[in-house]
């Protein structure tokens, strides 16, 4: 058993959790947010990569994995930064981190506009906070809401079609 073995196995066993396979469906996510949905990862895994699904656009992207906290983002577990300069599957790879089982959101922050794949006619929950392109992720999640007058830095959320996002690790 050797080092070139190891990684091999574990390219064999990495498994896509989330939303890989592109939906017929597509729209248009804005940059300057940083905005996403729900995915389940069905075991503990090591995450390697974040990933998502392009039907059009260029620039850069920062991805980011965040825990459940009662229905909207928690806390950044993992993270990637790279630039989408094709269509279709598109990932990048992240620290390995070791994460259990559960609901994860990935979400995104996007340099330009970006054409996403998506599942029309499958509402979900859409999260997204302002952030300005070239910041860096939260280590937290906003817990407060949006209000214009007492806390315009709040999350806010809306119901719209499913979005391709995944996650990629092995168990």
């Amino acid at each position: 058993f050797n080092a070139f073995s190891d990684v091999s196995l574990k390219t064999s066993l990495a498994t896509r959790y989330g939303y890989p396979t592109a939906f017929g469906g597509s729209g248009p996510w804005s940059p300057n947010y940083l905005i996403g949905s729900q995915i389940s990862i069905t075991q503990p895994i090591t995450i390697t990569h974040l990933g998502l699904q392009v039907a059009g656009g260029t620039g850069g992207v920062r991805i980011g994995l965040y825990t459940n906290n009662g229905g909207i983002p928690g806390g950044l577990v993992a993270q990637a930064l790279g630039t989408i300069s094709t269509t279709g599957l598109i990932e990048f790879t992240t620290a390995n981190v070791v994460i259990p089982a559960g609901i994860y959101w990935v979400m995104y922050n996007f340099q330009n506009t970006i054409t996403r794949n998506l599942d029309v006619g499958s509402p979900i929950t859409v999260n997204y906070i302002t952030l300005n392109w070239g910041s860096a992720l939260p280590a937290t999640y906003p817990t407060t809401a949006y209000n214009a007058l007492f806390f315009p830095g709040g999350w806010r959320s809306y119901t719209g079609d499913l979005a391709n996002s995944f996650a990629r690790g092995y168990p």
